[in-house]
């Protein structure tokens, strides 16, 4: 087991469960620290979902909630939401320890968060993808994964579907492929997994004008309501030409965002759409913010 990318020696208990001790010393810098598992020891193409510790900050010190949006490629301007920004000297690094300019800090409305602060990001040359740290004169707080690339449900014809959506408005399916996390998507009543009382299944699909090469996908849990409109458990499937199933696995959704990152092993060619279909939810009319997708 992997926490903030140092190795914990780890104990076998089952078959679907590990455990590992993490000491003080992994746990000094405040963040959310990405949490991995390794089939082979060092080779990432072993590797599990990322999960996430959350270690809170030092008094006074930033906690960085979101990015908005949370991908990008250099030369984007993007928002770090986090609190206790204004009015102080801001150091800001990549995942490789890349010093990022900030810029205007401003306040900010953010679901879940209450009213908090942004600032302004312009990503450099080089920009890797991972966690984005933020620091001030009180200590320092190390964000989720940003991821960098093109985010192909944002490519030019791309099809949104889904099984119902809530409205065609403020909570659409096309507010699950809109590439901001501060909207929605929820299905409409009677679509659920796990109520009995629920007619259908909900699912939610990106296909695309033309095949992808795909590497990664990040799922994106609803910001708007804390509990009682979640997805817990999902099945993710790439498909291809006819439908045919090119990659499938299921996976829990880790509280208390339900995010979750997957890299693939070997990117997966000719991949035409991307299908989630839920296992298992809260209640009535779960949704999600983001379901992203990325080349190599």
């Amino acid at each position: 087991m992997y926490v903030d990318a140092q190795a914990l020696p780890t104990t076998y208990e089952s078959a679907s469960s590990v455990t590992a001790e993490v000491s003080a010393a992994e746990t000094a810098e405040a963040g959310s620290l990405a949490v991995y598992v390794e089939n082979v020891p060092g080779d990432a193409t072993t590797r599990s979902n990322v999960l996430y510790l959350q270690v809170d900050p030092a008094p006074g010190a930033p906690l960085v909630y979101d990015y908005s949006p949370d991908n990008g490629v250099a030369g984007d301007t993007i928002l770090i939401i986090a609190s206790n920004l204004a009015g102080h000297t801001l150091t800001i690094q990549d995942a490789d320890g890349t010093t990022l300019t900030p810029g205007t800090v401003s306040s900010l409305s953010w679901p879940n968060a209450g009213t908090t602060n942004t600032v302004e990001v312009v990503l450099p040359d080089g920009i890797a993808s991972g966690p984005i740290t933020v620091s001030n004169t009180s200590g320092s707080f190390k964000g989720k994964i940003f991821s960098v690339g093109d985010n192909l449900t944002r490519a030019a014809g791309t099809l949104v579907e889904s099984s119902t959506e809530y409205n065609t408005t403020n909570w659409s399916r096309v507010s699950g492929a809109d590439n901001s996390l501060a909207t929605s998507f929820f299905t409409a009543h009677g679509d659920c997994a796990t109520l009995t009382t629920c007619t259908s299944v909900p699912w939610f699909q990106i296909t695309f004008a033309n095949p992808q090469r795909v590497a990664r996908i990040a799922f994106r849990g609803n910001r708007e309501y804390a509990s009682g409109y979640d997805y817990l458990r999902v099945r993710f499937e790439l498909l291809g030409a006819g439908a045919s199933v090119l990659w499938e696995g299921d996976y829990d959704l880790p509280a208390p965002d339900r995010d979750l990152d997957l890299t693939f092993a070997e990117p997966v060619d000719d991949t035409l759409s991307v299908r989630m279909t839920s296992l298992a939810d809260e209640s009535d009319e779960p949704g999600f913010s983001e379901l992203e997708v990325f080349g190599p």
